[in-house]
Formats: C-alpha cells, sequence, structure tokens
C-alpha cells in the first residue's frame, strides 16, 4: 500500500512533504538521538525511493546534513546544478521527512530545481530509482554498433553511431559532419539534432556562420521528442536524468546565443545577412530545387547511409538504381553538349546525384574516380544545413562593426574520396563483339580536326571551392577559338551490358578504364566531332 500511495503521489508530481508538527519532535539539545529518530520519521516526498529513511546514505546528524547541502545550493545558479548534487538534495529530504527545519531550508531549492527542469512524474520516478542503492544499474553504453545504418538505429544509438562515424563524412570530425548527417537523414532523432547543437553551440564561440547553419535546429529543440525518445531507451535511470538535464541546458546556452546574435544584428548589416538573410534563402532555394526530385533524394541519403556504415554488401543493387535515377535526371536536364554534361551535376540536386555515384561504385575503380572527381567540391550539398555553408564561403560580406576582423569559423570539407584522374579511351567504335555478360569494343585508328579554346578568361561566377589551395573556382568562359589536328587509336576497353546502350560499330564515344581492361561509358556523342552528346553513363538521353 505504501507503495502504491507513492506512485500515485508521483503521478500528481507532488514536490513537498508532508512532516511532524515542530513540538512533535524531541528537544535536540536534550535528546539528541531521540530528535534524530524523529526526524527520518513521516511521510516522504514523492520523489523518494523506497528505503527507509535510516539506511539512506550521508550524515546521521539533520543540522550538518542541511548545512552540508545548503553549501552547494545558496546563491548557486541553477543553470550551473549537477545532477549530483541534486539527488544529494533529494536524499536529505528524503533521509530527514520529519525535521521541519531541514525541510524548510531544502525542499525550495528542490522545488527550484524541479521546475527549472521541468521535471514530471516519469522524471520523479527516476530520481527515486536512482536513490535506491540496491537496483541493479544498467551500464552506459559509449560506442555505437559497427556497420549499422543511421536509418536501423534507435535515437539514442543514432546519436552513438554518428560520433564514431563522422571521420568519413566529407567534413571530417567536426560539427558540419553533423549537418552533413542530418541532411541526409530523414528520420533524424531528437537526441541527433542535439548532438548537432551541443557541437555548434559549445565550439568555436565565435563562429556566427556556425550559429547561421544551426539555428534553426538549436531553437527548435522539442523537449516532448526528446523526453519520448529517453522513455523508449534501454539506459540506466541516472543516465536518462543527466540527459535530460543537459538537454535543458542546451536551450538555456541556445537562448543565451541567440540574444547575443540578435543584438549584434541589430547594429550590423554583415550579421544580419549571415543570421538571417544567407540561411533564409538557403531553406527557400533548397524547398524549390528539391520538391522535383523527393525520390532521387531519399535514394542519395540511403547511398550515404549505406556507405557510412562500412558495408559493400549494402551497396548490392546501387549501380542500377543509380542507372535509374540517372535517366530520369539526365533525361529532364537534356545535355546536349560535354560542359553541359559537367554543368548538369554542378547544381545541388546533380551534385547529390554525382557524390552518391562516386559512394556506388565500390567495385569498379575507374567509375568510382571519374564521379569523385567529377563530384569534387560540389558533393558536400545534401540539404539546407550544407547548402547554407555553401551560401557562406561563397558570398562576400561586408560587416559595420569590428566583427569584420574576425573570421567566420567555417570548417573545411576533408575530401575522403578519390580524386585521382582515371585512364581513358576515346574515339569510334570499329568492332563490338559479345563476350558473355560484357562486350568488347575496338576503335578505329582516327584523324580528325578538333575545336579548341585558344583564349579562357575567367568569370565572376563561382563554382566551387578548392580545398587544397583554399581559392574559389570561378567559372572560365573561351573568348577564342581554333582547330587542332589530332590523330589515335583508342585502347580497347569492354563494357558490361547493363552500360553498352547506344553502342554500335560506327558511333563516338569516351570510357574511363581500370587495368584490366574493363571501363564505363561517360560519353555517347551523336556525331564524329564528338562535341553533342546522345547520352552517358549506360543512358541515352
Amino acid at each position: 500500500m505504501k507503495h502504491a500511495h507513492r506512485l500515485a503521489a508521483l503521478a500528481t508530481v507532488t514536490l513537498t512533504a508532508a512532516v511532524a508538527p515542530a513540538d512533535a519532535l524531541p528537544d535536540k539539545n536534550a535528546d539528541r538521538e531521540g530528535w534524530i529518530k524523529a526526524s527520518m520519521e513521516g511521510r516522504q516526498a514523492a520523489f523518494c525511493s523506497p528505503i527507509a529513511p535510516k539506511q539512506l546514505t550521508g550524515p546521521a546528524d539533520p543540522d550538518f546534513m542541511t548545512n552540508q547541502i545548503k553549501k552547494d545550493w545558496d546563491g548557486a545558479a541553477m543553470v550551473e546544478a549537477k545532477l549530483d548534487s541534486a539527488l544529494a538534495l533529494a536524499n536529505a529530504i528524503c533521509k530527514f521527512p520529519g525535521n521541519p527545519s531541514l525541510q524548510a531550508a531544502l525542499m525550495p531549492h528542490w522545488q527550484a530545481f524541479a521546475s527549472f527542469y521541468g521535471l514530471g512524474a516519469a522524471d520523479l520516478a527516476d530520481v527515486a530509482a536512482s536513490l535506491d542503492t540496491r537496483r541493479t544499474r544498467i551500464e552506459l553504453v559509449t560506442r555505437g554498433p559497427k556497420d549499422t545504418r543511421l536509418a536501423d538505429a534507435d535515437p539514442i544509438t543514432q546519436t552513438l553511431i554518428a560520433k564514431d562515424h563522422l571521420i568519413v563524412t566529407s567534413y571530417g570530425m567536426d560539427f558540419m559532419s553533423y549537418a552533413q548527417l542530418l541532411d541526409a537523414t530523414p528520420s533524424a532523432s531528437e537526441a541527433l539534432k542535439a548532438a548537432f547543437v551541443e557541437q555548434c553551440v559549445d565550439s568555436y564561440h565565435g563562429s556566427i556562420a556556425r550559429w547561421a547553419i544551426c539555428k534553426v535546429d538549436a531553437l527548435g529543440l522539442d523537449r516532448k521528442r526528446y523526453d519520448k525518445e529517453l522513455a523508449g531507451a534501454k539506459i540506466d535511470p541516472r543516465h536518462r536524468l543527466e540527459a535530460k538535464l543537459r538537454f535543458v541546458k542546451l536551450q538555456h546556452a541556445v537562448k543565451a546565443r541567440a540574444e547575443t546574435y540578435a543584438a549584434e544584428a541589430g547594429k550590423d548589416d554583415g550579421v544580419a545577412r549571415v543570421i538571417g538573410e544567407l540561411p533564409a534563402s538557403a531553406v527557400k532555394t533548397w524547398s524549390e530545387e528539391s520538391a522535383p526530385y523527393k525520390s532521387l533524394l531519399a535514394w542519395t541519403s540511403k547511398i550515404v547511409d549505406d556507405a557510412n556504415a562500412n558495408s559493400k554488401k549494402l551497396m548490392n543493387g546501387c549501380e542500377q538504381e543509380l542507372s535509374t535515377h540517372l535517366a530520369s535526371y539526365l533525361g529532364a536536364k537534356k545535355p546536349a553538349t560535354p560542359d553541359d554534361l559537367k554543368d548538369a551535376f554542378r547544381d545541388n540536386i546533380g551534385s547529390q546525384l554525382g557524390n552518391a555515384a562516386a559512394l556506388c561504385f565500390v567495385r569498379n575503380e575507374a567509375a568510382r574516380k571519374f564521379w569523385a572527381e567529377m563530384s569534387s567540391g560540389f558533393a558536400e550539398r545534401w540539404g539546407v544545413r550544407t547548402l547554407t555553408w555553401h551560401a557562406l564561403v561563397s558570398t562576400k560580406i561586408e560587416f559595420d562593426t569590428n566583427r569584420g576582423q574576425d573570421p567566420l569559423g567555417l570548417p573545411k570539407p576533408v575530401i575522403t574520396y578519390a580524386n585521382a584522374s582515371t585512364s581513358t579511351s576515346s574515339g569510334t567504335i570499329a568492332t563490338l563483339a559479345e563476350n558473355g555478360d560484357r562486350v568488347d569494343l575496338t576503335f578505329k585508328k582516327e584523324t580528325w580536326k578538333e575545336t579548341v579554346c585558344k583564349n579562357w578568361v575567367e568569370t565572376n561566377r563561382i563554382d566551387g571551392f578548392d580545398f587544397k589551395t583554399n581559392k574559389f573556382v570561378y567559372r572560365m568562359k573561351c573568348t577564342k577559338t581554333g582547330t587542332e589536328t589530332r590523330s589515335s587509336t583508342a585502347t580497347p576497353v569492354s563494357v558490361d551490358k547493363a552500360y553498352a546502350a547506344g553502342l554500335k560499330v560506327g558511333v563516338a564515344a569516351t570510357f574511363v578504364r581500370n587495368s584490366d581492361g574493363s571501363s564505363y561509358p561517360i560519353a555517347v556523342f551523336t556525331n564524329a566531332k564528338r562535341n553533342q552528346l546522345a547520352g552517358a553513363f549506360g543512358v541515352i538521353f
């Protein structure tokens, strides 16, 4: 019955303790033993454990206990509260439920703590469990399971996997790795968002650019969703309480950060542009550009998750699905020339498809290197967060205050994909012979005049960013052309039948070639001059 009564009290979130009247206590000077004994009698607060007061830890003297606990709480900022101190406070209140002086001195601190951190009935039950020294504790898991996709993991495990696998993302071990993972994870948990915001708010405090990237996630932290995720996790009550305290502290840090930058924005148009205009523009751009490609983007997100799980088996069938999306995407783009084809993979959607292709070809080195080279510098646009990063690094921002003397504090991506050039074969097909599931090709000896650019001029259009030289890559424009004579016989290649669409004797085509002669078609032309495309990558468009 006593246990049932406590559960009922928990349900109503009772924070006060009913204590015996003061005159019921013996005189502490005349009968100290009786006074201590009486102090341990009476109805305990709702958050107390089922352990009898006299069996709880801590000093046996209520006055000594009161003075010891008050040192940690009198005048202390509630946002700095530690769980150990809070449990010690609760333990003191539970140990001496019949001592009105102790209750009057300590209960207000507990009530303020419970209110500040939004403790509800379930949280008070966790407090009671944490005070029970006899309970079987659940060991804290600190490492995520290996080779596991984020989409397959529970919310808490998502954060562990993300922490262990950040280095495999193109941004390296930094808060932007969380941004990339969140952009590519439709099922991102509140716990994963909180981990990202912690990285954003706690690291590099001077970076307004980092705040611009995480601001929406930071201001949108959802305590109810977070509590629900924690409730379903198999973790020790103490660890659950620690997580909730950390979440609330994070929310207060976010509020302070938002107020600081809002005040700066009111004085500096550059700051206002960084934290307001550019992120808002990224949201609008991503919403408009991604709308027609929901299926494609869902697939690229899956490929990122599969690749981060470090399992080649998960990539089985990837190449076939890639061909389907390439056919759809290029069918809509209809690139007519080789330059058009390159441009198709330099926007916010094509860059994702190109990057997914670089991940997809884990068993075809030539194709993998080709796509890595094709997407290098354009491969980190996975969603609003990473798109905001690109907007910030590619926009000249002028500040009105001394903020302009500080760096934006943005991290540089660490490109982890192969960047080496591939061997190629380019020519007019002379012979074509089936060989099992492949097609063997030879090429004619050719002499031709090729149009070449004699003078290139740099434009003011930014194509990307070269992370080796830390310089922007500007679009080049040809202002003068000429012709040159070319003569060659391309090295024979073999092509998987799945990529042989449009290949026949007399057709000009270009292939990237592996050391064993296997190849991947990167362009199929309609003419001998090779300036008009019929298709590429096994897709005719």
